[in-house]
């Protein structure tokens, strides 16, 4: 039977792969441990040896010699932070450092069996979201992810604003990338956002704000504040009304002195009698 190409290149590289061993990528943070595997269990009579190659620079990380029931790790780089389990052929890296980066590759009887690409980063800081009104419109907010060490703004930064568990739709902060976003209080306010500091090996998220939370804008009149100072201005005008009105009727319902008592008035108190 006839193999076809699309199934001869397949075949070639599934047997690639079972001969050379297959490349896996581990990204770790300064400071953690990584544990390297090999596929299959060394025989127990096996000699077995790691390696670490960078550029053109190749040491060994630590090796157990079957001949000799020896088990060396001699180069300073990794003193005291490897360790090698002979029945499985694990190794541990322990504190880890940014010039670990590099390919670690298990020999067993001085065959290479796998290869390992190792990517060795310095882990984020927590971001603290903070806001700040625009001086445009104070019920429009712009929103910072503060981040230090400022170092550290090299690194991504994602946004996400949600109104509970649903999110925002449309959404302020939709595929926007950066250190501070704007969003309206008013048209938002059910509306809460963080943000999320990471790079290729860790990710933190800053507190939450939510717009129903902040305190009320400092340099203007939302709309609650100007609806209660016209009610006050109507409520006073109406007092005025009121009260005006109160001494009008007074003044017009006011009993008048009759002719007689004008008279006896004026005998009383004419200067000439």
């Amino acid at each position: 039977m006839k193999m076809s190409r699309g199934c001869c290149y397949m075949l070639q590289v599934v047997l690639f792969i079972a001969v050379s061993g297959v490349v896996v990528d581990e990204k770790k943070i300064v400071g953690n441990e990584v544990r390297f595997k090999p596929d299959k269990t060394p025989l127990k009579d096996s000699s077995i040896t790691w390696k670490y190659t960078r550029g053109s620079d190749v040491i060994k990380v630590i090796e157990w010699d079957n001949d000799f029931q020896t088990l060396e790790s001699l180069n300073p780089k990794f003193k005291d932070r490897v360790e090698l389990d002979r029945p499985t052929g694990e190794l541990t890296i322990k504190d880890l450092q940014l010039n670990d980066t590099g390919s670690y590759s298990i020999e067993i009887n001085n065959k290479e069996e796998k290869r390992i690409s190792l990517v060795v980063k310095e882990g984020v800081t927590k971001p603290k979201l903070e806001h700040e009104e625009t001086k445009e419109n104070p019920n429009v907010l712009y929103l910072n992810c503060n981040i230090i060490p400022i170092s550290q703004y090299n690194e991504n930064i994602k946004w996400i604003c949600s109104e509970g568990k649903n999110p925002l739709i449309p959404n302020p902060a939709k595929g926007k990338q950066g250190e501070s976003i704007t969003i309206s209080r008013t048209e938002n306010p059910d509306v809460c956002c963080n943000c999320t500091l990471f790079n290729e090996v860790d990710e933190k998220t800053s507190n939450t704000l939510c717009m129903k939370d902040l305190p009320a804008s400092s340099g203007g009149l939302g709309g609650g504040a100007i609806g209660g100072i016209v009610f006050s201005v109507i409520f006073i005008i109406i007092g005025i009304i009121l009260f005006v009105l109160y001494h009008l009727h007074d003044y017009f319902h006011k009993p008048q002195p009759s002719g007689n008592d004008l008279e006896r008035t004026k005998g009383k108190y004419n200067p000439i009698a």
